[in-house]
């Protein structure tokens, strides 16, 4: 073979145009002669963009803006509830579940003026230890079990928000709440339905708020998210959540420490809370909550519990 068909390597030059290999194509590599990737709608969807005349219509037909919980928490608003172990995170959520399902004040004392149905996902406890707190709540403040029956649904796990099947776990989410529209939604706790997820990583918890926030505000309702507090006792207030991601993601948080426990003879538990919320639209609040629990027979775990706060 002469020269003239061979490259600088010796390599003989094809005499014939290339063939597309089979199952794939040609592309020329060429700095911006490439062709461009088809669009992908379900990316453009999420990054829909529109005027500020479009949104504000949006916000305007909507309505007045309500309280889920009135100065506390607004009716469409997504946060997290961090404690130290054992503060009894649980049993301030399940009275905020029954508060709003019943229109009843939190605590006693907050109102909750937009009451709904709640969604309880539980990750920590079992089916009779829940069921036997929201009896005793329920009776605490008074109201009707077969209210609670059909306002109150619940769920005995978390959704696995880092998993590999989270998309079908979260239409779950998105399916049940076209089903039964809730009012709010609590997720406890945020460490099971992160797992997979790195607790330090500000990109993969945002990663995994989201997308269950996605799914409440487009049903429309409020998101509670259960955490803790770093055992290292680290910091103040907000500072104290562990893991990176809850509090830059919150739009309210309400940190909750122990300021006094104790043990009367009888077998009644009391805790003293101290409360503090911060959120963008409300302002710095702090508050305490005394909360008892007793059983009437210590010694049987079915028991009825007595609660009061």
């Amino acid at each position: 073979m002469s020269g003239d068909h061979l490259d600088r390597d010796g390599i003989p030059l094809p005499d014939a145009p290339l063939e597309a290999p089979a199952g794939g194509e040609v592309v020329d590599l060429r700095p911006g002669s490439g062709r461009a990737r088809d669009p992908d709608p379900a990316a453009a969807a999420e990054l829909a963009v529109c005027s500020f005349g479009e949104v504000a219509a949006r916000v305007a037909a909507a309505g007045a803006p309500r309280w889920l919980v009135e100065g506390l928490w607004p009716a469409d608003a997504y946060g997290v509830l961090a404690a130290d172990i054992k503060a009894g995170k649980t049993w301030a959520a399940l009275d905020l579940a029954v508060s709003v399902a019943c229109g009843l004040p939190w605590f006693g004392h907050f109102p909750c003026p937009s009451p709904g149905g709640v969604l309880l996902f539980l990750g920590e406890g079992g089916e009779r230890a829940m069921v036997r707190r929201i009896q005793a709540i329920a009776s605490h403040k008074g109201t009707d079990l077969d209210t609670l029956a059909e306002r109150l649904r619940l769920c005995f796990r978390v959704p696995q928000l880092a998993a590999p099947g989270a998309g079908h776990q979260l239409l779950t989410v998105e399916q049940e709440l076209a089903a039964h529209p809730a009012a709010l939604v609590i997720l406890d706790p945020l460490y099971l339905a992160a797992g997979g997820a790195s607790g330090s990583s500000l990109y993969d918890m945002g990663t995994v708020l989201q997308a269950i926030q996605g799914v409440c505000q487009q049903a429309g309702c409020a998101l509670m998210v259960v955490t803790h507090w770093k055992k290292t006792g680290d910091g103040k207030g907000a500072e104290r959540i562990s893991g990176a991601g809850p509090a830059a993601w919150a739009r309210v948080i309400a940190s909750v420490s122990v300021d006094y426990r104790a043990a009367d003879p009888d077998g009644t538990s009391t805790v003293l809370l101290g409360f503090e919320l911060i959120g963008g639209e409300l302002a710095d609040t702090r508050f305490r909550v005394r909360r008892r629990v007793r059983a009437d027979d210590p010694a049987d775990l079915a028991s009825p519990l007595a609660y009061q706060v």
